[in-house]
């Protein structure tokens, strides 16, 4: 008998009779607990007066289940290990695997679970092995089994199938340990690793070591659950007691701690971790283009874990997620592809047979993804766990065994942001696989490459990889047809000439030819050739059997490129002199440098560089020249005292762009508008602080008993300072946490100001309220103006009803020389069709002929400056604009008198002088460069004398990629994304008719990934312009 059951008898014997009610609840929760609380919970017993708590199992009733519910559980998992029988199998069988199989306990399963875990309807010749860990909701797949229809000896079969465990040891301590079992009639488990009973039974801190990484010895061991073991000091009858423990489960034990100076624990001070790994980056798309073997066309796809393989994977993290080890990258590592100096993942080790056993049943999913080949599994590698700002750079894997792979999402915590793996189809798009837990990703992992180039945000995120290669074929990578002559005709359907350039082996450019916009070259290649195109687009591809088709003609660049414009004139005449800070952020998945072009022939100077995704600030004067190299290659000009440049968004592929886009646009449909108001005598200064104890950023002013509104996000900290004061919010006199959700209306008072002010600040919110209450909308202007606006306004019922207008001024031909050809064309018809009706926008088609677009970039090309927010640059709107008023030639005038026929206005609305009845600001020309943008904002303002009524906005080109203009809180199915078309207008109202403002009315200026962007504003009040 053990010495459990013997201290259990003991203890009953001293108990006497418990109190039943108590004793109930108390057996009750036992169920829940792990076997190796049992020994404290008879003891518990007796100290609460209820005698011993019994395990049910060793109650005179016998335990039965009819539901997955009704197993112990906690979290949605199992609560220790136990063996199913079904109900017709009788108390003398019931009873021999008690006492056979403890401390596996027994209970019999009927009903639903019965058929749930196939054991209904049959006799008792079958059973089910369920392990502590399992999800409920994987109780079937999970289970083990008689693999015979009948079995006579139901607790013999499972002694062998289920009572064994993996047991696994790792010594991180630098002294070798002496591992003792101490229950079984040998003392000495059955051994799994190589040489692991060699010198008796002492562990020894051993590693593998390569030029890269250490890995630390694993011992594993097969045991039986609930066998006991110490850890104690060498020599092992004398030695100290490290760890004491028992085989609860398949799991690892680990012992000790790496020292600070161990080698996987330092990190280098003196080597440029961030430069080496965009050398290995290189490395491997070099690498990369020696596979010329494909198996699929996308080489990635998204699917779900096998049910009994995700059972198994999933209850093995549950029981061993806290034992794990630092990953052994070394300091000296000569290649890197994560960013092991900075956030260090963790490993958590897997049983040798265990991952045998998981490789093995999912191989038939990766074999039929491949289109059925034969497969051979290679490795598993795993399991993985990434911390905070975990990186990993696109790589790719050993071509002799890495031909098919997986990576499979074991588990997930915190994650605030998605943290895809980045697959490169190496056909020009980025495949982002996005897994839940339960998840997996097949890709070709020797062809594509593959990584996460965001860093990720979230506690934790774990991974194992598996790998196969086609049974038998160590070369199946090599292309036989390689080096065959493969000539075809390159064509460029641009818009600019496209430079030709061939990839050598190692990397290196080779200029082939330049091909102008609309015309063809000759190639004459081979197969598995590459090239790299530049100017009308940006490109890579690779020759194979197929390039060019049945014609051998090759179309390119599509529709991309624009007209040039020439430079900006200098914004002073104090040339090189005026200083000016830049802010240089890198789009790219790689680092870049930035080099400063002197006078004259200098070389250039380095002067720092950009990890991915990531923005540095420089110190230059106006007219500076910069180069970026490494992760692309761009030119800069710094035209102005605070220019913001957004490098290598070309190098990122069109699919992965528009997830940025579409996680940008998610982000924004969460701005709302705050209106702070000052009722101090002293004007003050708003400053937003990013984070806690930062300084913050000057915002905006606000003069007594005045007050001011903004767009903001719930929860964002704005710090009060009385105005000239720059200490931040360090010196703060208050700090308002808005929460506009919730609250529209905010105040700053520190009792200097008039009484006068907080009796009508006071009325105001009254009035305000009552209007809400019966609306149901907030009142966001000034409530002095509760009036009807005094212009019609276009209204529809559905998204895509079409209005028609008439007007005086439609397109006509140019002149050439600023003006109109003479026409008698006096009449047209401007079509307006519904964007949204929430709020109110329309897309006007063929707005302004492609002539009228040029001429109004050739008038303000040339004066483009840094674009403001009230008067002020800002890091969220980072483009150019110049002001063209309306008398600045013939066809600004048409413009104006086109719109305001749009707008169902007199003309002298659209004048800018409010003296004579002008309601118009002058029309703003605005310029794009690739990554500039405009952050989700509102063109209205909580004045008292008038604000933005309506937005006529015009595209002047057409970007090849990006560029949108973006309403995200729109009413439409899908979020508004407005593509920039060349002569289109987009009208759309940000008051409503009652004269309120439209809070809906909130839009962006997303950024274009390759190309740049014009168009041109006009804005008209609800006021005069005085």
């Amino acid at each position: 008998m053990r010495s459990t059951t013997k201290l259990r008898t003991y203890l009953e014997a001293r108990g006497g009779a418990p109190r039943r009610a108590t004793r109930v609840l108390l057996d009750q929760a036992m169920l829940k607990l792990p076997y190796s609380w049992a020994l404290a919970a008879m003891v518990l017993g007796m100290l609460v007066g209820t005698g011993p708590l019994l395990f049910p199992s060793a109650q005179a009733g016998q335990l039965t289940f009819t539901s997955a519910s009704d197993l112990p559980s906690a979290s949605g998992r199992l609560s220790g290990h136990w063996l199913l029988l079904p109900e017709q199998c009788n108390a003398s069988v019931y009873e021999a695997a008690q006492a056979q199989l403890h401390p596996r306990r027994i209970a019999r399963a009927t009903g639903e679970l019965a058929r749930e875990l196939r054991l209904a309807g049959g006799s008792c010749g079958t059973a089910a092995c369920l392990g502590h860990g399992l999800e409920l909701g994987f109780l079937s797949a999970g289970a083990r089994r008689p693999e015979a229809a009948e079995t006579s000896d139901l607790a013999s079969w499972a002694e062998g199938a289920c009572q064994f465990m993996h047991a696994g040891f790792v010594i991180l301590s630098t002294e070798p340990v002496h591992l003792r079992w101490l229950d079984g009639p040998t003392g000495r488990p059955h051994a799994v690793t190589k040489d692991a009973w060699r010198h008796d039974t002492i562990l020894r801190p051993h590693r593998e070591m390569d030029t890269v990484m250490a890995r630390q010895q694993e011992y594993w061991f097969i045991a039986r659950l609930g066998d006991r073991f110490e850890l104690r000091t060498t020599p092992a009858d004398d030695g100290e007691v490290l760890k004491a423990g028992t085989v609860e489960f398949d799991g690892v034990h680990i012992l000790g701690k790496l020292l600070p100076d161990d080698p996987t624990q330092h990190v280098s001070y003196v080597r440029d971790y961030w430069a080496l790994l965009n050398k290995t980056a290189s490395a491997e798309r070099n690498r990369a283009r020696t596979v010329k073997k494909a198996y699929t066309a996308t080489g990635s796809q998204v699917t779900d874990v096998p049910p009994a393989v995700w059972a198994s994977v999933s209850s093995y993290y549950f029981n061993n997620a806290h034992a794990s080890m630092p990953e052994g990258w070394l300091a000296w590592a000569e290649h890197v592809n994560v960013n092991f100096w900075e956030s260090r993942p963790q490993i958590i080790a897997v049983p040798p047979r265990v991952k045998a056993a998981w490789q093995a049943g999912l191989m038939a999913g990766v074999s039929a993804w491949a289109g059925g080949i034969e497969l051979e599994p290679t490795a598993l590698y795993g399991m993985r766990v990434y911390k905070e700002g975990s990186f990993l750079s696109p790589h790719v894997d050993r071509e002799e065994t890495h031909a098919l792979s997986l990576v499979l999402n074991v588990a997930q915590g915190g994650v605030r942001v998605p943290w895809p793996l980045e697959v490169d189809d190496m056909a020009g798009t980025v495949h982002d696989a996005i897994l839940a837990p339960g998840q997996l990703v097949y890709y070709e992992s020797a062809r594509c490459l593959h990584g996460r180039t965001k860093l990720f945000q979230g506690e934790y995120f774990v991974n194992f990889f598996a790998h196969y290669r086609p049974k038998g074929d160590p070369d199946w990578y090599r292309d036989l047809h390689a080096g065959e002559p493969k000539p075809f005709k390159l064509v460029n359907d641009g818009m600019e000439e496209v430079t030709v350039s061939w990839v050598g082996p190692d990397g290196h450019l080779v200029l082939i030819d330049t091909v102008p916009a609309g015309e063809a070259r000759d190639m004459g290649t081979k197969i598995g050739d590459e090239f790299r195109l530049a100017g009308a687009c940006q490109h890579e591809f690779r020759v194979d059997a197929l390039t060019g088709g049945a014609e051998r003609m090759l179309r390119v660049c599509h529709g991309q490129g624009t007209k040039k414009v020439e430079a900006a004139k200098a914004e002073t005449t104090k040339a090189g002199t005026t200083k000016a800070g830049i802010t240089v952020t890198n789009k790219a998945d790689l680092v870049a440098e930035l080099l400063w072009l002197g006078p004259g022939d200098a070389e250039p100077t380095l002067i720092d560089k950009i990890k991915p995704h990531t923005s540095i600030n420089v110190n230059a004067k106006l007219n500076d020249r910069f180069l970026v190299r490494g992760a692309c290659d761009e030119s800069l000009l710094v035209a102005s005292p605070d220019e913001v440049f957004t490098v290598c968004l070309s190098v990122i592929s069109s699919g992965a762009f528009r997830k940025q886009i579409d996680s940008t646009v998610a982000r924004f449909t969460r701005l709302r508008p705050v209106l702070i108001r000052n009722l101090s005598a002293r004007g003050i200064a708003l400053w937003f602080q990013e984070a806690p104890g930062a300084k913050g950023t000057l915002t905006s002013h606000i003069a007594p008993n005045a007050h001011a509104n903004m767009g903001t996000y719930s929860g964002s900290v704005f710090c009060v300072l009385y105005q000239g004061d720059t200490g931040g919010c360090e010196a703060a006199l208050d700090t308002l946490t808005l929460l506009p959700n919730e609250e529209y209306r905010y105040v700053f008072d520190d009792g200097s100001g008039e009484e006068a002010w907080r009796e009508a600040y006071r009325q105001e919110r009254a009035q305000c309220a009552e209007h809400k209450a019966r609306t149901g909308r907030e009142w966001l202007t000034d409530w002095s103006r509760n009036h009807a606006v005094p212009f019609p306004v276009h209204t529809v019922e559905h998204i895509g009803e079409e209005i028609s207008v008439q007007t005086s001024s439609p397109p006509i031909p140019l002149d050439g020389r600023g003006g109109y050809e003479e026409s008698d064309v006096t009449n047209g018809v401007l079509t307006l069709r519904a964007l949204s009706t929430t709020p109110a926008a329309f897309e006007i088609r063929n707005f302004l002929s492609d002539e009228e677009a040029d001429h109004l970039i050739e008038l303000g090309g040339g004066k483009v400056k840094r674009s403001t927010i009230q008067s002020n640059q800002s890091k969220v709107r980072t483009s150019r604009n110049a002001w063209l008023p309306r008398k600045t030639s013939p066809i600004t005038e048409r413009i104006s008198r086109r719109a305001a026929d749009l707008l169902g206005v007199e003309e002298h609305i659209m004048l800018e002088d409010g003296t004579k009845g002008g309601h118009a600001e002058s029309m703003q020309l605005v310029h794009y460069q690739p990554g500039q943008l405009y952050d989700a904002h509102f063109d209205w303002q909580a004045s008292a004398v008038g604000t933005r009524f309506a937005t006529v906005l015009i595209y002047l080109n057409s970007p090849p990629d990006g560029g949108w203009t973006a309403f995200p809180r729109a009413d439409s199915p899908e979020p508004l994304l407005v593509q920039p078309v060349k002569g289109t207008a987009v009208l759309f109202y940000n008051m409503l008719p009652d004269g309120n403002a439209d809070e809906y009315s909130v839009h962006a200026a997303l950024p274009t990934r390759t190309g740049e962007k014009w168009l041109a504003n006009l804005w008209v009040w609800d006021a005069p312009r005085l």
